[in-house]
């Protein structure tokens, strides 16, 4: 059943204002708390794996969930799904991961109706012409790309995962142990992610203490050259904004150490989180 409610409040947000994208929280939810604070966006776009942390328990996640509930209820907030919250909100084993355990499951599934998950959350969404989603769609999926074909695509995916069956757009990549060449949207190792022309994204999934980007070197006369793609990290002293021209997609999983704000004016900033918000 399609989620139009869903399409309306994730894919095509009101234009204009500026909007914060904070990658996966893993638990952290006072630090992301703290960040959407600061910041006082006029949106939020939340990356997915909410869940699932080295040594956790599950009076933590019983407390991610209680938060988690409480931001869905703000329109102003768009949570995306990650690969440690699909296989919580899907019982399929194709989709399971480490950290996964049915006794957190359980609690998940205690506080997430049917309903609520398909009304409050998504696989992808699209900012500014962005598109958003928790590990990316790389380039080596199709040949052929337009934003109305990955959008039904993702959208196939989602019903997939709400009916408990198996989409290789959420399925594990070899590269993490899984059957496919690579990684679906919640899956894709940052080492198998090629990007789009035209279709620059913003993601998590993959951590590291850099920032990442990749995107496509650019020719003798400043023009892009689509057949090239590039990739590196940004340093302490790298540029830390892009214009939408520029083509660049992030990955932004650093343990919360960084998150992202597309201003107004549509350039998208690459920001440290304050000292004072890590432990």
């Amino acid at each position: 059943m399609p989620n139009d409610g869903l399409i309306e409040r994730g894919l095509n947000p009101t234009a204009g204002g500026t909007d914060l994208i904070i990658p996966d929280i893993h638990l952290q939810w006072n630090r992301a708390d703290r960040i959407i604070q600061h910041e006082k966006c006029d949106r939020v776009w939340l990356l997915g794996d909410y869940f699932d942390d080295f040594g956790d328990t599950v009076a933590q996640v019983e407390q991610t969930c209680e938060w988690l509930l409480g931001v869905c209820e703000d329109d102003r907030i768009h949570c995306l799904l990650g690969n440690h919250d699909v296989y919580y909100f899907c019982d399929n084993r194709a989709y399971r991961g480490a950290g996964y355990s049915r006794e957190k499951y359980d609690m998940i599934q205690k506080h997430f109706s049917p309903r609520t998950i398909q009304e409050k959350f998504a696989l992808h969404g699209r900012v500014n012409g962005y598109l958003l989603t928790h590990a990316g769609f790389t380039g080596r999926w199709l040949k052929k790309f337009s934003q109305s074909l990955i959008d039904r695509h993702l959208q196939e995916a989602f019903q997939a995962m709400l009916a408990h069956q198996i989409h290789p757009l959420l399925e594990i990549g070899a590269g993490r142990g899984g059957r496919n060449e690579v990684g679906g949207v919640t899956w894709c190792d940052w080492r198998n992610f090629k990007p789009i022309a035209g279709m620059p994204q913003i993601l998590g999934h993959t951590p590291h203490n850099k920032v990442r980007w990749a995107g496509f070197e650019r020719q003798v006369d400043s023009e892009l050259n689509f057949g090239h793609c590039v990739a590196g990290s940004l340093g302490e002293d790298d540029k830390a904004s892009f214009a939408l021209d520029e083509e660049i997609s992030l990955c932004l999983d650093t343990g919360l150490r960084h998150y992202a704000v597309i201003d107004e004016d549509g350039l998208l900033h690459v920001k440290r989180t304050p000292d004072e918000f890590l432990p």
